[in-house]
């Protein structure tokens, strides 16, 4: 599958967040929150880069608790090992992630990577 371009993607998840119900902005956003979901079974490393990509464009906490809740919960729980390695990474240039983190539900992971997120959210 296609995915377009990787900042055109996170901005228009980053707008659906800030969306009203049956807003024109909802309507016309709705698309990346397909497309990421999409990205994330099919392309866990084009996914990460979007994931990165959001964390870096927004400091919304409304933003942040959806892109824990979301997309990285989905990764863990489709690709965990790639993406606690990947979640480590990042988190070694930036500790702040540490906060999308909490807003994973551990009991949607499996128990192994769910150990994993639990390890390395007390290592920070």
């Amino acid at each position: 599958m296609e995915f377009l371009n990787r900042h055109s993607l996170a901005s228009a998840w980053v707008a659906l967040q800030g969306a009203t119900d049956d807003s024109a902005l909802q309507s016309d956003s709705q698309w990346s929150a397909i497309q990421l979901n999409m990205m994330c079974i099919e392309d866990p490393e084009q996914a990460w880069r979007v994931v990165v990509e959001i964390f870096e464009l927004s400091s919304d906490p409304w933003v942040l608790e959806n892109l824990g809740a979301g997309p990285v919960e989905t990764l863990l729980s489709l690709h965990g090992q790639f993406a606690l390695n990947a979640i480590e990474s990042y988190m070694s240039e930036k500790r702040a992630f540490l906060g999308v983190l909490a807003h994973v539900w551990r009991d949607a992971l499996s128990p192994e990577v769910a150990q994993g997120l639990m390890s390395l959210t007390k290592r920070r």
